[in-house]
């Protein structure tokens, strides 16, 4: 009877606890309870996300001191896979991935990793950025479904790569959210606090985002995406990405997608 009478007032207790915070809630600012529903929702995604693989083709860009406009370099195309926390990456008609790593498949020119899961596990699974409503310039009101995040170095930006060595990097930037569904839409960021010694002195990356069919699931992946490097004296480098044709991944998978349209060439890692 005792217990009985224990396990009443427990549930009791948490019951008020529970009427007070959704009281306490609705006293919060709008844009508080937009960006933990925005928050939850980006979790819940990828958290949840079966393994899968799609064809990442990128269109590589130089832009020299005296160009008016960018001149393409090349196409390269490789399998990227998204098993668990990891990516990995492989030559078209491949039978095995590489893990995490394109220094083999392209160990020249500009190239990035982490467009999968890097920077949105940053954001929204791992609460190591500090989130902050963007506000219109003059008038200071925040805008619906935008919202501005900083992640300091040591907490997981950017790692990056050059000729001249390899430091971590700091990342400010804004992603949007559809403001009925509350989906991810877009993220753009830019590296900040590396050393200038590493050859750049701008780096720039813009994902967006749509809702697809993975196996049984309706996922948020990314669908195109762009990384702009600027060099210390101005010449730009720039990758122009789409994914496509993104399937669930098993062990059992064979991973052909047709002929690559170029072969790779000897390409830079970021």
């Amino acid at each position: 009877m005792a217990d009985r009478r224990k396990e009443t007032v427990r549930l009791l207790a948490v019951g008020v606890a529970c009427a007070v915070l959704a009281a306490h809630a609705q006293d919060l600012p709008e844009w508080v309870r937009q960006l933990a529903r925005i928050k939850q929702k980006a979790k819940d995604n990828f958290e949840q996300i079966p393994n899968y693989v799609c064809r990442e083709t990128v269109e590589r860009f130089r832009k020299g001191l005296k160009d008016r406009i960018a001149r393409k370099e090349d196409t390269l195309q490789f399998d990227v896979a998204h098993v668990g926390n990891r990516e990995m990456f492989a030559v078209p008609g491949a039978s095995g991935f590489e893990d995490g790593n394109l220094s083999s498949l392209a160990p020249v020119g500009l190239i990035g990793t982490g467009t999968f899961s890097s920077l949105v596990g940053n954001v929204f699974v791992n609460n190591v950025a500090r989130i902050t409503p963007h506000r219109e310039e003059h008038t200071l009101v925040p805008v619906p479904a935008r919202y501005d995040f900083e992640i300091p170095a040591f907490l997981g930006g950017w790692e990056i790569q050059s000729p001249h060595g390899k430091a971590s990097a700091g990342a400010h930037g804004s992603f949007w959210a559809d403001e009925e569904s509350l989906d991810l839409t877009r993220i753009e960021v830019h590296a900040t606090d590396f050393p200038l010694a590493l050859g750049m002195s701008e780096i720039a990356e813009t994902i967006t985002y749509a809702r697809m069919r993975i196996g049984s699931s309706s996922v948020i992946l990314p669908q195109s995406g762009e990384l702009v490097v600027t060099d210390l004296v101005g010449v730009v480098s720039s990758n122009h990405i789409q994914f496509s044709g993104c399937r669930e991944y098993t062990s059992e998978s064979t991973i052909r997608f047709g002929e690559p349209v170029t072969s790779l060439p000897p390409v830079k890692k970021k």
